[in-house]
């Protein structure tokens, strides 16, 4: 079981190896499962972070609800996420929604929630949010009408 395989490895790059894929599933209570176990005791502080980097890659949906996650435990994680990690939560809302981008900047522009640094990172995450909605408008025709035109040979 890779929780076992995870906890009894003292290698560091097992251990991410072993994160990654616990953050891998696809079903939905698995995925739950996963998240909620990298806030446990069984993962070092440091490794908190290491499962999440995948979940912000997945499908919009998936990386909304991984977003609706990590607002609704943000009091654990910013106590279990070292400080200076911190600042590096909002790019985990996704970076190709105008929504999500604003769901972001209004959850963590809360001074309760501000860590040093976060300010910078919204910024940077409303550029990568601005190219990608602008290049999503602009093609997504052109990619629909070849996509159409490849499934008529």
């Amino acid at each position: 079981d890779l929780r076992h395989r995870f906890e009894t490895s003292e290698v560091p790059a097992m251990r991410r190896q072993y994160l990654a894929a616990l953050g891998a599933f696809e079903d939905p209570t698995l995925r739950e499962r996963a998240l909620e176990y990298s806030l446990s005791d069984a993962v070092r502080a440091s490794e908190t972070t290491t499962m999440w980097r995948d979940f912000r890659d997945r499908s919009d949906a998936q990386t909304g609800e991984f977003f609706q996650w990590i607002m609704d435990h943000y009091g654990t994680i910013s106590h279990r996420v070292p400080p200076p990690a911190l600042r590096f939560l909002p790019t985990l809302a996704g970076a190709c929604s105008q929504e999500r981008l604003a769901a972001a900047k209004a959850f963590f522009g809360d001074p309760q929630r501000s860590a040093p640094g976060v300010r910078s990172t919204l910024e940077r995450l409303g550029d990568q949010v601005q190219q990608c909605t602008s290049l999503r408008d602009r093609e997504e025709r052109s990619v629909a009408e070849y996509l159409r035109s490849q499934e008529a040979r």
